[in-house]
Formats: structure tokens, C-alpha cells, sequence
């Protein structure tokens, strides 16, 4: 292990989101994914890249300004797009859905009525925008707040857990 001062610095590092990973948390895992420090893991996050705030016009009116854009530190957009994970873990086998009945529909920023879009779309980016139907706002059915999960009984947890136990193993084979 490489240290720089007390940091360990060749740890394995993953990190999940889904769809409710939104803002700093999308700049913070898209730039562990640009420079290859973690393995993203999980389903795409949210895609709110933008910052806005209401300027007053009077004292009943005001507009909201878009001021600023999330981007990641190589420049790939996160508004509407999100964060795509390096492992897709969105297909819950039916026997984990049936046992720990947390299967979730997460709200996304491109789902929104009127979201903000991408500033400046490549040509991929708006085949990717159009292909999505854009069904408005929508709830999710949420857990009861006295239903507290391990994390342990979380898919995504788990898998990660999983992935990492790998890790082991294959320091055991290069050794030999």
C-alpha cells in the first residue's frame, strides 16, 4: 500500500448512488470516477447539475435565475444526465425484492415537469434527452419512517460488500 503522509492511497474504494444521489454527492462520485480512485457502483444518480436562486423582483414577485453549472473535473455535464455508474446493480433478483421489500422508483431531475436540460448538448446527449419519456413529476411509495433497514439488507450494500471481498482473492492469486 502506497501512503502519502498517514493516507492509504491504493485502498479499493466503491461508491453508490441511485437515483437519489443528487448535487454534491454527483460531483463528488463523478470525480472519483474521472481520475479511477473508486468504482461507482449502483443505478444512475438523480442529474442535478444546476444552481439556482430567486432574485426578488418585488415584494410578491421574484425569477428564478440558473446561475451556475455541476460539471465533473474533466467537464462531463451532470443536469438531467447524472452519474452513470462503472457497475449497474438496478436489476434486483425477485427473490431480494420478495425478502426485503425495499425495491424503490427514484425521482430523477430529468423527470421533473420543465427540468433544466444539459446548457450545450452534444448530438448524443439529446438522442439520449429525446429517447427518455419525460413523465412529470410522480411520488414514490415511500417506506414507513419505524421501518429502519441493517444496512446489510440493502442490495446494493451487499453487492458492494461482495465486490470488495473479491479483492482478497485476487491478491491471493497474483501472489502465487
Amino acid at each position: 500500500v502506497k501512503k502519502l503522509g498517514h493516507k492509504e492511497l491504493d485502498l479499493p474504494l466503491i461508491v453508490l448512488i441511485n437515483g437519489s444521489s443528487a448535487s454534491a454527492s454527483e460531483i463528488v462520485a463523478g470525480a472519483l470516477q474521472d481520475f479511477n480512485r473508486a468504482i461507482i457502483m449502483g443505478t444512475t444518480s438523480f442529474g442535478k447539475g444546476s444552481v439556482q436562486t430567486v432574485a426578488k423582483v418585488s415584494e410578491r414577485e421574484g425569477v428564478k435565475l440558473t446561475i451556475a453549472q455541476y460539471m465533473t473535473p474533466k467537464g462531463r455535464k451532470i443536469q438531467a444526465l447524472g452519474i452513470k455508474p462503472d457497475v449497474m446493480l438496478g436489476n434486483l433478483p425477485t427473490e431480494w425484492v420478495k425478502k426485503s421489500q425495499s425495491s424503490k422508483s427514484y425521482i430523477r431531475e430529468s423527470d421533473l415537469r420543465n427540468h433544466l436540460t444539459a446548457t450545450i448538448e452534444s448530438d448524443d446527449e439529446k438522442k439520449d434527452r429525446l429517447k427518455k419519456s419525460t413523465k412529470g413529476v410522480y411520488s414514490k411509495s415511500g417506506e414507513k419512517d419505524s421501518e429502519k433497514l441493517s444496512p446489510m439488507s440493502d442490495y446494493q450494500v451487499v453487492q458492494a460488500h461482495k465486490y470488495l471481498q473479491t479483492f482478497k482473492v485476487f491478491d491471493r492469486i497474483k501472489q502465487n
